[in-house]
């Protein structure tokens, strides 16, 4: 069931109804209607968070979210500062050690990245890696360390306003590919209160939707690296997943049993 908390907009929170939001994207990537009879939360009863009627039929949506509750009280810190640069060319995903100056990390990064930047290179773990790129000088190296960074991953190009920074702990011999996305799926779906909400649910298809919390650093992370190529093992009684970034504006991905992955593109910003 959702509730009201705050969604990203380069890294700054505003309010938000995650159900609302969620009805919001798929009404604009399916079109129908939203029926009256929403869950409307606090009861015993286990029902879908709302109904969407569609032309192919009627859909049963549960919403989640996928995040991490791990380290709260430096994602407070992060959270408290924004973290679009104007100087940045692009958007970066930094991976941080365990413990760090927030502070610190926020008043150096952008002069850092815009050092790599000029190198042209694009992704480096300066911890673990033996042969690091030649264009990134010794100094260059220790600073970065010195502020916490682990790894850096260039993404996409920046927006106008500058480059998005995203701060997140690194794992311990983890992956950021985009099977953390399947694994996120897996997960979600056999929750047994997602999977018992669905599954009364009485309609055409049941479909979960996640929210993917910047904060869940390797799955957040996991959508620069495009569509899955593998399907994950989705329950009987669940037909798709939705997984939709938290950060504005949000990558929705979908699958579905019939067709797969699929890339339904961007959610601008919500008014």
């Amino acid at each position: 069931m959702s509730h009201r908390d705050g969604v990203w907009d380069s890294l700054m929170k505003i309010p938000w109804d995650e159900q609302a939001d969620a009805e919001r994207v798929v009404i604009e990537k399916l079109g129908g209607t939203v029926r009256d009879d929403r869950d409307p939360g606090g009861g015993a009863e286990q029902v879908r968070d709302f109904h969407l009627e569609t032309e192919q039929g009627g859909i049963a949506f549960e919403v989640t979210r996928h995040t991490n509750e791990s380290h709260e009280a430096t994602l407070t810190e992060v959270d408290k500062r924004k973290w679009r640069f104007p100087d940045l060319q692009f958007d970066w995903l930094i991976g941080t050690r365990l413990t760090y100056s927030v502070k610190q990390l926020h008043a150096n990064i952008a002069a850092l990245l815009t050092r790599v930047e000029a190198t042209g290179v694009v992704y480096a773990h300066i911890v673990y890696d033996d042969d690091l790129p030649v264009a990134l000088t010794a100094d260059l190296i220790d600073a970065l360390r010195a502020v916490g960074v682990k790894y850096f991953w260039r993404c996409d190009v920046a927006d106008p306003t500058g480059g998005l920074v995203i701060p997140n702990v690194a794992g311990v011999g983890g992956t950021t590919s985009a099977s953390l996305l399947i694994a996120a799926a897996v997960r979600e779906a056999n929750d047994p209160g997602n999977l018992k909400k669905l599954r009364n649910a009485i309609a055409d298809e049941r479909h979960l939707f996640i929210w993917i919390d910047h904060k869940q650093s390797a799955a957040a992370a996991a959508f620069g690296f495009g569509l899955p190529e593998d399907p994950p093992a989705l329950p009987d009684g669940v037909d798709a997943v939705w997984c939709v970034e938290t950060l504005q504006p949000a990558r929705v991905w979908r699958y579905h049993r019939e067709h797969g992955w699929r890339d339904l593109g961007r959610r601008p910003s919500a008014p």
